[in-house]
């Protein structure tokens, strides 16, 4: 006998989840970065979730999911018989004599106390409690690893090599003075490298508070004086009117509720002729995160057009992404 490898993700995304706070929305693709899984696969995961009542879709800074329910009192077996079902493990099949009806077979018997067994076992252990025994055993100390880790996830050279960040802001229409805005810092990728780019503001955006906790550590270590953290979601940047250059959204376009809202609010904190450029993944491959939920360059384009932006550049970096550059008319 042996569980799915679904039944393994979801126990560890009801985990994850419930350690977070109650009305935090996190999204595929941190979870899937969590987990070391992709975002296709584990979407296929949360969608037993959300069915099972313990999650649901939100409509946060990037979409995502939440808690639906009090996650720390559920029980693995609820989780296990979400993704598995409450079938039998064993159902006896095998001819038997008139003294041996299928329904009283000894083998079925044992076999079914042991599945009891178990099921009463799984019942008794809650999601709360692994949380709380993990918070005791991992200590600060095993922060700057797990930092590390993070970092070492999300600037991997396999990314490097089809998104160098310098050669993107290379794209960008702005001189060595323009201040921007990093739409889903994240740790950074581009945030650093923008920073390098001008001696004006890049203001690195994120909902997640870990995000900007490493954001913040890589700013103070590396000195960093023309970087500002923003918590705050795409559709309401915690910005005035018209006070960027440039707007950097890389991955994170196809996670947020209402593109048509998130292009508004870019527009507005655009100074005149100013420029948005993201990265996004097309519509034609099997890498990245669900079909439904992707945005294509036409799409894109349309979208964009509609808010009041020109088109400048589109570009293609391999069969999955590509590179969409607008002006604010």
């Amino acid at each position: 006998m042996k569980y799915s490898k679904a039944t393994n993700y979801a126990l560890h995304t009801i985990a994850f989840l419930a350690a977070r706070p109650e009305t935090a929305t996190v999204g595929v693709r941190e979870l899937a970065e969590a987990q070391k899984v992709s975002p296709t696969y584990l979407s296929k995961v949360l969608t037993m979730l959300v069915k099972a009542g313990f999650i649901e879709s939100a409509t946060g800074v990037k979409g995502g999911y939440r808690a639906s329910r009090d996650l720390k009192n559920l029980t693995f077996l609820e989780v296990v018989q979400a993704v598995e079902g409450t079938a039998p493990l064993f159902s006896c099949e095998m001819p038997h004599d008139e003294n041996q009806p299928p329904k009283n077979c000894q083998i079925q018997a044992i076999l079914n106390e042991a599945e009891h067994k178990m099921n009463q076992h799984l019942s008794e252990q809650t999601i709360g409690a692994i949380i709380s025994h993990h918070n005791h055993i991992h200590t600060a100390s095993d922060q700057p690893d797990k930092t590390a880790k993070i970092i070492a996830a999300l600037e991997s050279p396999e990314r490097k090599a089809v998104l160098a960040p310098e050669a993107f802001l290379d794209m960008l229409p702005v001189d060595g003075t323009s201040d921007v805005l990093d739409l889903g810092a994240g740790s950074g990728y581009l945030t650093f490298p923008a920073a390098k780019h001008t001696t004006g503001k890049v203001y690195a955006l994120d909902i997640n508070p870990l995000m900007l906790k490493i954001l913040n550590e890589r700013i103070q270590a590396g000195q960093v004086d023309n970087v500002e953290l923003l918590k705050g979601s795409a559709d309401r940047i915690p910005l005035p009117d018209e006070k960027v250059d440039a707007v950097m959204a890389s991955l994170i376009l196809h996670e947020v509720p209402s593109l048509a809202a998130v292009l508004q609010e870019i527009s507005r904190v655009l100074k005149p002729d100013g420029c948005f450029a993201c990265i996004e993944f097309e519509k034609n491959t099997e890498a990245g995160p669900p079909m439904h939920m992707r945005i294509s360059a036409a799409e894109m384009e349309q979208a964009a057009v509609a808010s009041g932006f020109k088109l400048l550049r589109k570009e293609y970096l391999n069969d999955e992404l590509y590179v969409l550059i607008c002006k604010k008319n």
